[in-house]
Formats: C-alpha cells, structure tokens, sequence
C-alpha cells in the first residue's frame, strides 16, 4: 500500500460513522486540505519531469486530464514541459518517429 493509499484509508476511517464535532471536523477538513495540497505539489513535480519513454509519457497525458494540471500552482510550466516531451517522443522536424519495436 502506497503513502497515498494509507491517507486516503485514514481519512475514510476517520470520516465513517457519527457526525464529527465542529472542532473534528475541522480538523478532517484541515487535513484533507493539507493531503490536496501536497499532492498538487507531487503532481506537478511529475509533470516537470521529462518523460524517458512513450509510455510514461502516456501516464502524464492521463493524470493531467485527471486531474486538471494546468489549473494547479506551477501547472503552466509542467504543462510546457509535456508539450515538449510530446514533441520529443512522438515528432521529429515535422515527420512522425519510427515506432520503436
């Protein structure tokens, strides 16, 4: 189970059942804001990251349309960069690449 997954369980556990007080749910909602927030940041350092294959490559176009990259802080500069990995590994001077066997 990855970091993500663990969080993901906690705060469905701490979410079940009776209704939280004021205080606990400010607390959930605090929490939930601090996990937003750094996946974000995790998500565009991703997408800063050039990609070293076609495939992964792939998963970046996925998990920006997922999850709307763009609109997150710093997301115009990771949204260059996969731009420039699209036209790294799918075009060269205009011409489409062999496909790679």
């Amino acid at each position: 189970m990855t970091r993500a997954e663990a969080a993901l369980e906690d705060f469905a556990r701490a979410t079940r059942g009776a209704a939280a007080s004021f205080d606990e749910q400010w607390a959930i909602d605090e929490h939930y804001s601090d996990l937003s927030v750094a996946f974000g940041r995790a998500l565009v350092g991703m997408m800063r990251v050039p990609a070293p294959e076609l495939e992964d490559f792939g998963l970046k176009v996925m998990l920006a349309v997922d999850h709307e990259v763009a609109t997150l802080t710093g997301g115009e500069e990771a949204m260059a960069q996969l731009k420039a990995d699209a036209r790294r590994l799918a075009w060269y001077g205009g011409d489409r690449r062999a496909h790679r066997a």
